[in-house]
């Protein structure tokens, strides 16, 4: 929508009309304010200002702005949207309920489009109407933007024209608006004026968007190829020590086994500070539960049953406090998970004692766990390997 600003013979009118504006939740806190209706604007706006005199507060929110005047186009707000916002005319009984409204510090329109009755009155066609318009208001400010998604007030009612160059009446449900140039036939200096442009599209945006948005101010190059000192070491010693074995497998080093003794030995790892390189064994590495021998690249799963009750809710309990989360000792465990079918499918309360014929076998399972103390090499090769053709 393209405005003009006021001249010295004439001046511009638009779509801004005086409303009460209300909430849903207190329609008596009821404030004025002139309302602009901007058929380039997504989205209805509130200045923040007139929310705190309804005593209204929103939910914060970012909001994508896309204009012509911003010099990428798109910018990002913090802002509060509000909902439950009602419009009513001064001077008409229908009330129109606004779609979700973003709050802004400021609504910039010139006052000059704010139509005025003895403007418009000038032109015969417009007189009518003249009389309807509220008297203007200068003490008011432009509280609304309401955008194309709120088709309610946009909607025309009745329209009055006169020639091509003439300003026309739009009636909608808050009230009368005039369009145009308030000049006459007679004045030419219309194309010396100065021109305003307003438009915008908008929409809500994830805090990862924003991020986003926010490092494509820098000229850094955010390119994943670029690698810290200790990725390039890790990747040039796989390089270096990666072959294939006689049997057919491809064997990869441990580059993380591999301690760099240029480190002064107050910087180390405490469980490393007292170590010999030479001749010592690294240290037992721990991860989610699980022990890790760097050595002999072995895991090993920590198990110890604590004494609980023989029912139901005992053994889930026992069997729960196992992490494995790779499955390497499932069939260690899948001889106690079957138990705890078993109860299921003979609906055992949680608290009911086992069964003897159940508990003789809970008593037999809980004496393997040794299995599961022991050192489990990571990498396990069959001994007996199929070949389909």
């Amino acid at each position: 929508m393209t405005n003009e600003a006021m001249s010295n013979k004439g001046e511009l009118h638009s779509m801004i009309l005086p409303v009460m504006v209300s909430h849903a939740d207190s329609p008596d806190e009821q404030m004025m304010t002139y309302a602009l209706l901007d058929t380039m604007s997504d989205t209805c706006f509130i200045k923040a200002d007139l929310l705190q005199q309804l005593k209204v507060e929103g939910q914060r929110a970012d909001l994508e702005i896309t204009t012509l005047t911003s010099k990428s186009g798109k910018m990002i707000v913090d802002t509060e949207v509000v909902t439950g916002l009602r419009i009513r005319g001064i001077n008409e009984q229908t009330t129109v309920a606004l779609p979700k409204t973003y709050g802004k510090d400021d609504i910039p329109v010139s006052r000059s489009l704010i139509p005025k009755p003895e403007s418009v009155k000038r032109w015969p066609h417009l007189q009518d109407v003249a009389q309807q318009l509220p008297a203007y208001r200068e003490d008011l400010d432009v509280g609304l933007l309401i955008g194309a998604n709120c088709s309610a007030a946009m909607l025309p009612k009745k329209v009055v024209t006169g020639s091509d160059q003439e300003p026309y009446a739009q009636k909608t449900a808050i009230g009368w608006g005039v369009i145009g140039w308030m000049w006459t036939p007679e004045d030419d200096s219309q194309d010396n004026r100065t021109h305003f442009v307003h438009t915008a599209a908008t929409r809500e945006v994830t805090p990862r968007e924003v991020h986003q948005m926010f490092n494509l101010d820098f000229s850094e190059n955010h390119s994943l190829e670029k690698m810290s000192v200790q990725d390039t070491t890790f990747l040039q010693t796989l390089e270096k020590g990666i072959h294939r074995r006689q049997d057919g497998h491809i064997q990869l080093p441990l580059p993380l086994k591999e301690v760099d003794e240029s480190l002064p030995v107050e910087i180390r790892a405490k469980d490393i500070q007292d170590i010999d390189f030479s001749c010592d064994s690294l240290p037992i590495e721990h991860a989610l539960g699980v022990q890790w021998c760097v050595e002999s690249d072995s895991l090993k799963f920590r198990v110890i049953f604590t004494d609980k009750p023989a029912t139901r809710r005992g053994l889930l309990s026992t069997l729960s406090s196992v992490f494995d989360p790779l499955g390497l000792i499932s069939p260690v465990l899948l001889t106690g998970k079957k138990l705890i079918q078993d109860l299921c499918r003979e609906n055992a309360e949680w608290d009911d004692p086992l069964p003897d014929r159940i508990r003789d076998k809970w008593e037999r399972w809980k004496k393997v766990q040794y299995l599961a103390n022991q050192f489990w090499t990571r990498w396990r090769k069959p001994r007996t390997v199929f070949i389909l053709d």
